[in-house]
């Protein structure tokens, strides 16, 4: 019971780590793939979107190209002013020079120049980026007074006819226009969002930064695990980083996607904690499930070994007890036995040692008659006479005990018998003095039987001499020996029958009793011995007898032999 216990438990720890590892493994794919379609939908959605402002941008310096050859700075004002009223989400749409100069602006007046040093920093590498490229340009992220005014600059490079740069059509974005853009997507909560440049600088996140964080997330270049995999692999197209975020503590899983025309990656990245609230989530029923199969399966052993114990020990008390009855029994059996075979021996004894004084009696009054017959009269012959027939009769009586205790005290001897063979010899036997006419005797051929070959001669003997017996007032007789064609408790049934006088079954049960006549001694002589000779040789071995029948209707006597 421990080893099974043992097993059990085993098996029940294997079962909940592998449910658990394999629940574990479906939530963080369920994660990758959400976070996946987050970053492909950004990635896919923004690039549609760059190159919408991208094409706007040019359209309008084709606008411009498409006046007078002299600058116009009215003229490129209304375009510029124009060009913003159409878009309201962009900003300070203008026209710059490639140093730096505005030549013309929605809202500033022609010739200012950018002052700032910031500004001519960033216009300087913003510059560059726009000259090198071959479509839009995307600035690094521009501060303004306010959180709404900074924003994200953009720009289309003007050439003339040789390819040479004439000038940079710009705009900007507010970073208020791409937080609407991420709100647009509805990430999961918990999702947090970036669009990053090749240079390791944050154009947008959401959800967006405080105030006083703006500075820290979008004026330094990004850190951590991310940024790093990133710039070691020269900006995949795709991927999943998991490590430390730059800006958020503690481990997180980065899903990336970039821009298929810009130089930008969108990736959406979730705690790593949120897999394990998510596995719990799935969990907790599951384990509270089997917490309570544990324990109801604890309580069904617990009860199970008490019943066990409480039937094993009714087992053991039965077993005692059944030890204790078979002993008695096989000590009854044995004073049966003795006593069995003591009377058998008593039966045996009195019968031989009986036969010489009765052998006595009747030569005496065989002497006495045929001496003194004239002289004792002729009431006293037949006095004489009664006695030689008491006699004889007690002598036949002493005979049929003397076979019935042999019958007990012979030495079982089994071996294979041909019974139909034997039955021809016994019916041989019986005509010998001359047969009967009217009888016919219908032996069955072929049946083998295992037994005592000389107590089944007597069986048969017994049985035919008692068909005989019965049939004896009938003209015309059948007397028969066969198999029946049906199973007796899995054993073969043998059967004698005869068509005489029957009997009554009311009877039965004393038919196979010692001395027991259903029927009177002067219409059927005999001793009363044969049938009970029939039932003990059948009990030797380890057969059945009985018998079944009707007045006037003839008997069948069936046996088995185990």
């Amino acid at each position: 019971m421990t080893l099974a216990n043992g097993l059990s438990a085993v098996l029940f720890v294997a079962f909940a780590a592998i449910f658990s590892w394999g629940t574990w493994q479906s939530e963080k794919a369920a994660q990758l793939r959400q976070l996946s379609d987050v970053a492909a939908l950004g990635a896919g959605s923004l690039d549609s979107y760059f190159r919408h402002l991208e094409i706007e941008l040019q359209e309008l310096g084709l606008d411009l190209e498409d006046g007078p050859g002299r600058f116009d700075p009215e003229r490129t004002r209304s375009l510029l002013q124009r060009f913003s009223r159409r878009h309201p989400d962009l900003r300070d749409a203008a026209i710059v020079g490639m140093d730096g100069r505005i030549l013309a602006s929605a809202r500033a007046h022609a010739g200012a120049r950018l002052s700032r040093a910031a500004e001519l920093s960033w216009f300087a590498q913003f510059r560059d980026a726009a000259v090198s490229g071959q479509g839009l340009a995307i600035g690094r992220v521009v501060p303004g007074h306010a959180p709404e005014e900074w924003t994200v600059p953009l720009a289309f490079l003007s050439r003339d006819a040789q390819g040479a740069p004439r000038y940079l059509v710009c705009a900007d974005l507010p970073l208020a226009r791409l937080r609407g853009y991420w709100e647009d997507l509805a990430p999961v909560h918990g999702v947090k969002l970036a669009l990053q440049r090749d240079d390791g600088y944050l154009v947008s996140r959401y959800p967006p930064p405080a105030a006083e964080q703006l500075t820290d997330v979008y004026a330094l270049p990004r850190r951590g695990a991310l940024a790093d995999w990133l710039q070691r692999q020269g900006g995949p197209s795709a991927g999943a980083v998991e490590g430390v975020g730059g800006l958020d503590p503690g481990e997180r899983l980065f899903v990336f996607r970039r821009l298929a025309r810009y130089p930008l990656t969108v990736d959406a990245s979730v705690h790593t904690s949120a897999r394990l609230t998510a596995w719990w989530n799935r969990m907790q029923y599951p384990c509270l499930l089997l917490a309570l199969l544990l324990a109801a399966g604890a309580l069904v052993h617990a009860r199970t070994r008490r019943r066990l114990r409480a039937w094993e020990a009714e087992r053991e008390r039965r077993e005692r007890e059944a030890r204790e009855l078979n002993r008695e029994l096989a000590r009854r059996v044995e004073e049966l036995e003795a006593t069995k075979l003591e009377l058998d021996s008593f039966s045996y004894c009195v019968a031989h040692d009986l036969r010489a004084p009765l052998r006595g009696i009747d030569g005496f009054a065989y002497q006495l008659r045929k001496v003194y017959g004239e002289q004792i009269g002729e009431s006293g012959r037949a006095y004489l006479d009664r006695i030689r027939a008491a006699s004889l009769q007690l002598g036949g009586t002493m005979d049929e005990l003397l076979r019935l205790s042999e019958t007990e005290l012979h030495a079982f001897r089994r071996e294979g018998v041909d019974l139909s063979a034997l039955a021809r010899e016994v019916v041989a036997g019986l005509e010998a003095g001359g047969r009967r006419p009217g009888l016919q005797w219908s032996i069955a051929p072929g049946v083998r039987v295992e037994g005592d070959v000389r107590l089944l001669r007597l069986l048969l003997q017994n049985l035919f001499d008692n068909a005989l017996k019965f049939t004896s007032g009938r003209a015309a007789a059948c007397i028969e020996f066969g198999v029946w064609p049906e199973l007796h408790e899995g054993q073969a049934v043998y059967f004698v029958k005869d068509d005489g006088v029957g009997l009554d079954m009311k009877h039965a049960a004393s038919l196979f009793r010692a001395f027991e006549r259903l029927h009177p001694k002067e219409a059927f002589p005999g001793h009363g011995i044969g049938l009970a000779l029939v039932q003990r040789i059948v009990r030797r071995h380890r057969g059945q007898l009985w018998a079944e029948g009707a007045p006037g209707q003839g008997a069948m006597f069936y046996f088995t032999l185990g």
